[in-house]
């Protein structure tokens, strides 16, 4: 047993893979080259099947916000990115220090806040943050980390935050909270819980459906994410499609 683990752990899956996709359970450990490790996907599958120059479109969430908004599609909407050197809002106005985004953002007494790194994926250096105005240029943050100055908060922001995709993104996407549907906050309301449809574009045009999965957070986590401590749950995908399309 022990030989097979190691055998197709060093074709390429990580012990993480091998108990997930319980190999261990397998009649025929040669049966584990039927699945696609994440390794063979990141450095094979996805460069051929996506080899389109414009990944930057998912890659830099600054502008997938801008591009998919200005299609129609139902996007969060976001108050700007926000960077010391080169933020903006998203009428242009410079975003680079704390007065600038207290007139970026509605003038209510509180606000939930969502910043996102630009460039970020996995859920990591999401911060989700309480402002609270306190009269003038001045506004407390409540974060997970404890209550603070508006001042400190930005001091406090990840240095390191922007090395996802060689580093090549920078800044902090802001976005209000998005307050989900009662179904979902009973199943989860640490967290804003999303379903992941993967889809195939064939050849001709046509695109089709193959899985679809329920994320849901858990407590102390900002984000539904795997590396986050997320849990994945199977959706009927039959059942998905006939409900898109109304019947």
């Amino acid at each position: 047993m022990m030989l097979a683990r190691l055998r197709t752990i060093g074709s390429g899956f990580t012990e993480e893979e091998y108990d997930l996709y319980k190999f261990a359970d397998l009649d025929d450990p040669h049966d584990a080259t039927r699945f696609l490790s994440n390794r063979a996907n990141h450095l094979v599958f996805r460069p051929k099947v996506n080899s389109s120059a414009q990944k930057h479109l998912l890659e830099d969430k600054w502008v997938s916000e801008l591009y998919f908004s200005k299609l129609g599609l139902p996007v969060p909407g976001s108050y700007g990115l926000f960077h010391p050197a080169c933020g903006m809002t998203s009428h242009g106005a410079p975003l680079n220090a704390a007065d600038d985004l207290l007139r970026a953002i509605p003038v209510v007494p509180e606000q939930k806040l969502v910043f996102k790194p630009r460039g970020g994926r996995q859920g990591h250096n999401i911060i989700v943050a309480r402002v609270a105005r306190e009269g003038g240029d001045r506004a407390s943050v409540m974060t997970s980390n404890g209550q603070m100055t508006l001042t400190e908060f930005i001091a406090s922001l990840p240095r390191d935050a922007f090395s996802d995709y060689d580093g090549g993104y920078y800044g902090w996407l802001i976005q209000p909270y998005i307050e989900q549907h009662q179904f979902m906050l009973e199943l989860n309301p640490h967290t804003v819980n999303t379903f992941r449809v993967i889809t195939f574009v064939g050849a001709e045009g046509d695109c089709k459906v193959h899985l679809a999965a329920l994320r849901l957070g858990r407590k102390g986590s900002s984000a539904d994410n795997w590396d986050k401590g997320g849990l994945s749950v199977g959706v009927d995908v039959q059942r998905l499609c006939a409900v898109s399309s109304g019947n």
